[in-house]
């Protein structure tokens, strides 16, 4: 289940499609350490503040573009098994 940073991260990529990759990522981290730390109570939160939701865009936004797997893997940070779990699942 999603919570309120997905749903708005969400609707401003659907108002905003230009938006950058490295901007929706920089908001997140921003408005989760600022309202309620690294995870704010959310186990499915990663180390570094992405959810499973951003960190599963991340790797798909990179597929899609082509682009190289060392640099999806260093955006969506945290560990190997994460990154090729959600390629798993894509």
């Amino acid at each position: 289940m999603a919570d309120i940073v997905d749903d708005f991260l969400t609707r401003l990529v659907r108002h905003a499609p230009d938006l950058p990759l490295d901007t929706r990522i920089a908001l997140e981290r921003d408005i989760r350490y600022h309202h309620g730390g690294a995870n704010g109570g959310d186990i499915s939160i990663g180390v570094d503040g992405l959810s499973k939701t951003t960190r599963t865009f991340i790797v798909s936004m990179g597929l899609r573009h082509k682009t190289p797997m060392r640099e999806i893997f260093a955006k969506v940070g945290g560990s190997r098994s994460t990154f090729y779990r959600i390629l798993r699942s894509k």
